[in-house]
């Protein structure tokens, strides 16, 4: 099922609110909802990806290299806010590792991820691939993540302090990830 174009716009626009180093605003989003890409994306590892294949849509964060060193802490920080977006859309998602990790486990030192990614995608040189990230469905109506909302719209109106947004943005993180665990095994499930 296709992720409204209202949802993927507002999920954008949040991410790239994203506070980064000496604001140098230098992660990227690539959004990829044509099933062949979806699928390459699946295939860019032998462990850990392949459920990106039935996903309604992903984003890539990229960040590019020639803005500042600290890409990788700048696409950190997006990657958490995309995921607080994509929660506050009333979608569920999960990070699949693309930077530095290999195509087939058992040649860490073969082909990379990234590498295998701009085979079929045209990604500048310039640009690190972090992660991706998939969204779907969740199940939950909007109105059932009351406290997860809360947590969020205070995050994004924090301003300032970036240790307390980080932290935070964690706290929320493990919420979602705790909510995420719930839709897959319900307590009634358990007994």
């Amino acid at each position: 099922r296709k992720v409204e174009k209202q949802k993927l716009q507002s999920i954008v626009e949040m991410t790239l609110q994203a506070p980064s180093s000496r604001n140098s605003r230098s992660t990227r989003l690539w959004v990829v909802e044509q099933p062949e890409l979806l699928q390459h994306i699946a295939d860019m590892r032998d462990y850990g990806s392949a459920f990106v294949k039935n996903a309604a849509a992903a984003i890539l964060v990229m960040g590019d290299k020639t803005a500042t060193d600290l890409w990788i802490d700048n696409c950190a920080i997006s990657a958490t806010i995309l995921q607080m977006a994509i929660v506050d859309e009333g979608l569920a998602s999960c990070w699949v590792h693309v930077n530095d990790r290999p195509v087939l486990r058992a040649e860490p030192e073969g082909k990379k991820a990234d590498e295998f990614l701009r085979e079929k995608l045209n990604i500048p040189e310039n640009y690190g691939i972090l992660c991706a990230k998939n969204f779907h469905s969740s199940g939950i109506d909007r109105a059932d993540m009351g406290f997860l909302i809360q947590h969020h719209q205070s995050l994004l109106h924090m301003g300032g302090d970036l240790n307390k947004l980080v932290g935070l943005a964690l706290q929320l993180a493990h919420l979602c990830i705790d909510l995420q665990m719930l839709l897959v095994d319900p307590p009634q499930q358990r007994r």
